[in-house]
């Protein structure tokens, strides 16, 4: 794949400098060259024809041709769409936002996952009955799938009914065409949206699904030195604490990646004698450097091992002070996180009540105004926190920026519009 990428990334002086100096209209004998290029590719299945013919486009036509390009990439399991993401964005051959790329192959992915009883059918096996039955487990499948993220059910149900009449009307006999199979489909997306609807309506109340993300890895090497140096420089824009301080969250971060590792993991806490000394600030900018973060301000008993030992997450905990202390149980299962061998507790499930264990073991960060019980305080690292003074001078960071702004791969990026210097306030 890697050599088929390089031999990719060759291309004709021309063709380098149509990219690079991206002219306004495009001659229409050039694109009307172009354009059968473009469908047989697609006909063909055949996304490699399709990205070589894409790159002989400005980079503003490219753009708008995109909607082709990724959906044919999606019927291909077997090519690695992040070897082909990367390789296009770095050859500058398209103008490439990775994020959403990969955001909307995954969507097309699913679909076609969803669609393959359809796309299975052969001439030979082709009877009315398989053909209802094909369109009643794609409806059954979406729903089983559930929306990619993004998407809500309603939204991704319509999407899969979309792409699922043209392939039937492709499958179906001259004389079984509409309207007969049009209802066929109506119908088995009516039943499955009814479930759907119902399935809402019974966990309406219930608050949102939990979904946790890593962190997108570098596609090279990292050098490890520069990597911390750029953490702490990070964190030091928004944040006044001591240098001490800085190097233990840095170093902390960097555990949460590795804590598998290790057979023993402290919590980390944020400590303040008093409110506004920057403890929620600081939590916001490490959910977004740690793996799979789980930020809240306050958890139970229950769901702390349960979520846990569902998801393993980083567990940031802000406003601690409001109820830890007052849960001696609480306290307990925080505790027994602490060490390997002993981060479980043991709960009775099921009508069987049956004795079930359940994990403790992950990295937990803890911000509070005073001082935790003693026995967590001795499994904690401390990071004391403390109100800046008027002298002191942090970068103004609007939230919705956060996850770049922090993020130190973005490090070599120019401050924006919302990034300012200003005087710290008492």
């Amino acid at each position: 794949m890697a050599a088929r990428s390089r031999r990719h990334a060759a291309r004709s002086p021309h063709q380098e400098q149509q990219v690079a100096s991206d002219p306004g209209p495009f001659a229409q004998s050039a694109r009307a060259e172009i354009d059968p290029k473009l469908d047989a590719a697609e006909r063909a299945s055949d996304p490699n024809a399709f990205l070589e013919a894409l790159r002989l486009l400005p980079v503003a036509e490219q753009v708008r041709e995109l909607g082709r390009w990724i959906p044919l990439l999606a019927t291909r399991p077997e090519i690695e769409w992040d070897v082909w993401l990367e390789h296009a964005r770095s050859t500058a051959a398209l103008k490439l936002n990775v994020r959403k790329a990969r955001i909307e192959l995954a969507k097309w992915a699913l679909l076609y996952e969803a669609l393959a009883p359809l796309n299975a059918l052969t001439p030979s096996s082709l009877t009315a009955e398989s053909l209802a039955g094909a369109i009643a487990q794609v409806a059954g499948t979406a729903l089983k799938q559930g929306p990619p993220d993004g998407m809500s059910m309603a939204r991704w149900l319509d999407l899969v009914k979309a792409q699922t009449i043209p392939r039937v009307f492709a499958c179906a006999v001259e004389g079984n065409r509409s309207p007969h199979w049009e209802e066929a489909i109506n119908a088995a997306f009516d039943h499955v949206t009814k479930i759907a609807a119902v399935a809402i309506d019974a966990t309406a109340g219930q608050g949102e699904e939990i979904r946790l993300v890593n962190p997108e890895p570098w596609l090279e090497p990292v050098d490890g030195v520069g990597l911390l140096d750029a953490l702490v420089t990070a964190i030091r824009r928004f944040i006044v604490q001591s240098d001490a301080g800085t190097v233990a969250v840095v170093l902390y971060i960097v555990l949460t990646h590795v804590y598998d590792s290790f057979d023993l993991v402290p919590m980390l806490v944020f400590a303040s004698p008093v409110k506004r000394c920057g403890k929620t600030r600081l939590l916001s900018i490490v959910q977004h450097l740690v793996p799979k973060p789980l930020l809240t301000t306050n958890i139970t008993v229950a769901a702390v091992f349960r979520t846990i030992s569902l998801f393993a997450p980083t567990l940031l905990v802000d406003e601690a002070d409001t109820f830890i202390k007052a849960s001696d149980e609480l306290k307990g299962v925080l505790n027994s996180g602490h060490t390997r061998v002993s981060a479980y507790t043991v709960r009775l499930v099921g009508d069987d009540h049956e004795p079930r264990k359940f994990s403790t073991w992950c990295p937990k960060i803890i911000a509070l105004i005073g001082r935790l019980a003693d026995t967590l305080e001795d499994r904690s690292v401390i990071v004391p926190m403390k109100r800046r003074t008027r002298s002191e001078q942090v970068e103004r960071l609007r939230l919705t920026a956060l996850p770049r702004e922090s993020n130190p791969c973005y490090a070599r990026r120019p401050a924006g519009p919302g990034i300012t210097r200003r005087p710290c306030e008492s």
